[in-house]
């Protein structure tokens, strides 16, 4: 996010600490346990940065911090900014930022940085030493390979068992991975090992390779010699070979913690048909577990890890049969939800309708028992049975028909419309869809001498909803056009039933002054002239709206390309949050509300289709614009005037929900009822009509960000950007998780045109 304010307070939403504080507070090193969970910790958050092509450069003890959970992170805030603005990292940064953690760890457990010969910390491991310092060496040459990689090696080695440290490199990398890390570790493993038995050696007149005083001198200044002396101990065959049992052990214990891991997670009813795989998976594990006791270690890490594969194979297959179950049942409801008001008293329907309650119930104690398969059955018959009782019902139809035609040729268009409603359950919907055209047309055409002009153009903008290029629709838009001239104020229906307000020109002062609260240096205050008049949506575009676009035109979104889009983490932090999208944007949301996780250039790929299928131009509104209509002719920062902290809820924002998640944030004092999206127009609407204008969903406009232009501006649309420019574009109005500086009507935002976010959406614009 691109903000500069300087007036707002800063706000950390939860308690962190420096990890340089608690290294100066602690007076010397901390807990290796500690550090190498802060080291995995930071390593996944590093290459999660890195494989998104941002933040490098900046592993320190003073840019790591340490959370009331004794959780550590990078300081969000420099990686939010790379993140948006997408700073890329080489292979060289990402080898920095690899030393960079080997160092912070140094630094952690020595309690003093990694001075120029990094020499091994006292009281820790040789294995922990030779790991950290076989990174730290940059004389090596070759990079030390990824952070996750640095991390698995120091976390076997802390356990005294060695273990692969390279991981495949994700699908969506930008870059392939250096050389592995398990490669020097095993190298310098070889080497502890030998300097070990060597050290042991020489004590017991036991004469070694280049034994000569000259060779012993040179040893003699080794930091291993000088800082890390090796005890007497038996025969070194046979402590190797303790050695070698100890990591054998060690990883049938891992694999054997893996597997109760993954027990844990088991479903309170499992599936009948996973019944025999799981008596068989629970054999293999006595087995496991005999050959442990018995310290047959290798056979029994093999059978814990088959048994744990095996086990995770059933859940998923559990998981599509409770699936594919729970879809059936969905598919129940939606006919029970489509059912009239009214059934037909014939004996026959009464009878379909019981025995399809009686299947649906029967499946639906099946599903709770864990006979998913028979419950999915039992939905789809009671399913296909209740529609077989709304065809029989079909009598009742007949008799809607004639009232239809009653009340059409009596002129009376509204009851034609509510009869067409009450109709559309028994009917075909293209019938459907064709009597509300012809009932349409009927109530535009009889504007002369029985409606008035709102309510002709109720009628038109009614017929062109349902058909954009309907010869005697666009025939009588166009002598309306002529006979009633557009005024400021006026309402129009587009074919996806999305309302727009026209907006007349005009002049205002865009900006803030800088006596208002919150203000921002980016908010200078100029005059705009705006010299043509627009259509504007009064709400922003929902997400079933969205979704006849991608049905039409198979449209995949950026989050859906990438994977992932950006939402709250734990803190309220920005965060990347795997797998959501506008389909599931991991907060409750309906047809109803507005659509999030879209970026610019979805938005303006849906303004484009749109443009197409009516033969009108859409497109995002211009920043000026946006402003303008957020105005609505005032001059303060809210809709309401300036105060910022009124007694009752205006908008969707961050209000006393979410200062209780979050208590450090300093929120809009009231409850507006909604955490998360708030459905479309849930709240007051501007002077001109406009709804959420401040607030439920920050909206995307059309220009490129930058600095206002000095002097009056005429019709502003910013710097001059490309489709494909990456350049930031403009975000404007606030989310249900602003601050109130972040909802006022001159605020700026901005991001790249491909990034999306769980509190974005847009509206859409309609040249005149």
């Amino acid at each position: 996010m691109v903000t500069d304010d300087v007036n707002s307070p800063q706000n950390d939403p939860l308690r962190r600490t420096p990890l340089a504080h608690l290294l100066a507070a602690s007076g010397g090193g901390l807990d290796i346990d500690r550090v190498v969970k802060w080291a995995r910790q930071l390593a996944r958050e590093i290459d999660e940065l890195h494989d998104r092509g941002g933040y490098h450069g900046c592993i320190e003890p003073e840019y790591v911090v340490v959370d009331v959970h004794d959780r550590a992170h990078l300081h969000h805030g420099m990686a939010e900014r790379n993140l948006l603005l997408g700073d890329d990292a080489g292979p060289r940064a990402i080898a920095d930022d690899v030393r960079g953690l080997a160092a912070t760890v140094y630094e952690a457990l020595a309690g003093r940085p990694p001075d120029a010969e990094a020499a091994p910390i006292a009281g820790v491991s040789v294995q922990v030493n030779m790991a950290l310092l076989a990174v730290l060496d940059r004389r090596r040459g070759a990079p030390p390979g990824r952070a996750g990689d640095f991390a698995a090696h120091l976390e076997a080695t802390a356990d005294g068992v060695a273990v692969p440290a390279t991981r495949p490199t994700p699908a969506r990398s930008r870059r392939s991975a250096p050389p592995a890390l398990s490669i020097t570790a095993a190298a310098f493993a070889v080497v502890a090992t030998s300097l070990a038995a060597w050290l042991w050696l020489v004590p017991r007149g036991v004469p070694g390779p280049g034994s000569e005083p000259a060779m012993a001198a040179v040893f003699e200044q080794t930091p291993l010699a000088r800082r890390q002396p090796v005890a007497a101990g038996p025969d070194v065959a046979d402590e190797l070979a303790l050695v070698d049992r100890d990591i054998k052990a060690a990883a049938a214990q891992r694999a054997r913690r893996r597997w109760h891991a993954l027990v844990a997670e088991q479903p309170e009813v499992i599936f009948d048909r996973a019944r025999p795989e799981l008596a068989r998976i629970a054999t293999s594990v006595e087995s496991a577990e005999t050959l442990l006791v018995g310290e047959e270690y290798t056979r029994a890490r093999a059978l814990f890890e088959q048994a744990t594969e095996s086990l995770a194979a059933v859940f998923d297959e559990h998981r599509e049969a409770l699936h594919a179950a729970t879809e059936s049942g969905r598919q129940w409801q939606s006919a029970l939800e489509a059912s009239p008001d009214h059934w037909s008293d014939d004996l026959a329907v009464q009878l379909a309708c019981t025995d399809s309650l009686a299947l649906a119930e029967e499946a639906e104690q099946a599903r709770l028992a864990g006979r998913f398969d028979l419950a999915r059955r039992g939905f789809q018959d009671a399913t296909e049975l209740w529609r077989e009782a709304l065809i029989l019902g079909d009598r009742r139809a007949v008799t809607l028909a004639a009232q239809l035609d009653r009340s059409r040729e009596e002129g009376r268009y509204e009851d034609s419309l509510g009869v067409i409603d009450e109709l559309a359950v028994y009917r075909d919907p293209a019938e459907i869809k064709a009597r509300r055209i012809e009932t349409y047309l009927a109530w535009a055409r009889a504007r002369d001498s029985r409606a008035t002009r709102a309510e002709a153009r109720r009628a038109l903008d009614g017929l062109l909803a349902l058909d954009p290029r309907h010869p005697a629709g666009l025939a009588l838009r166009a002598a309306m056009a002529v006979h009633w001239r557009a005024r400021s104020g006026d309402l129009m229906v587009n074919s996806l039933s999305q309302t727009l307000v026209l907006v007349d020109p005009g002049t205002f002062e865009m900006g803030s002054p800088r006596t208002e609260l919150f203000h921002q240096r980016s908010e200078r205050q100029h005059t705009v002239q705006l010299t043509r008049g627009f259509w504007i949506g009064r709400i922003e575009v929902t997400r079933g709206q969205f979704a006849r676009f991608v049905a039409d035109t198979g449209h995949v979104t950026d989050a859906e390309e990438t994977g992932w889009s950006l939402g709250f983490g734990p803190e309220g932090s920005w965060m990347r949050a795997d797998g959501v999208s506008w389909r599931d944007p991991g907060v409750p949301q309906t047809d109803n509300h507005p659509v999030v996780c879209v970026s610019w250039r979805d938005a303006t790929a849906f303004c484009r289709w749109l443009s197409v299928v009516e033969s009108r131009v859409y497109r995002l509104p211009t920043e000026a614009q946006w402003e303008y209509a957020c105005r609505a002719g005032a001059d303060g920062a809210f809709t309401w005037g300036n105060d910022p902290y009124p007694d009752t809820a205006r908008i969707n924002g961050a209000d006393e929900t979410w200062m209780g998640r979050y208590p450090d944030t300093v929120g809009f004092p009231w409850y507006d009822q909604y955490m998360y999206t708030s459905p479309v127009a849930s709240f007051p609407a501007n002077a001109w009509g406009l709804f959420d204008m401040h607030g439920n969903v920050r909206e995307w406009c059309a220009d490129v960000y930058g600095p206002y232009r000095s002097g009056q501006a005429i019709d502003p649309t910013g710097p001059p950007g490309a489709v494909d420019d990456p350049a930031p574009r403009v975000l404007r109005g606030g989310s249900f998780a602003s601050l109130p500086a972040h909802c006022r009507a001159a605020h700026r935002d901005a991001s790249r045109p491909d990034s999306s976010f769980v509190a974005t959406g847009f509206r859409i614009v309609l040249e005149q």
